[in-house]
């Protein structure tokens, strides 16, 4: 799977399945606010994510890949894991 349809993969999968990225933000010990104030990304905006309510843009994907210390890639393996 290239790149971009992994990262695919992950935007239908995070609204699918909403507990992917709560699911790694609590394995990296985050809370909603701080993941929120390291990624840039109003704390609102990650509960709607976590929720699976909006869609993530891949600029987003990214930042908040970025402020978990790991790569988008990262993400999509916790999806996966979360799916399954």
């Amino acid at each position: 799977m290239t790149s971009s349809e992994r990262l695919v993969s992950v935007r239908g999968v995070l609204m699918s399945k909403p507990g992917a990225l709560y699911e790694l933000r609590r394995r990296r010990g985050h809370s909603l606010r701080t993941l929120a104030q390291v990624a840039g990304v109003s704390h609102s905006g990650i509960a709607r994510l976590e929720r699976g309510s909006v869609a993530v843009y891949p600029a987003t994907a990214k930042r908040l890949a970025d402020a978990l210390g790991c790569e988008i890639t990262d993400i999509a393996d916790v999806v996966d894991e979360v799916a399954s």
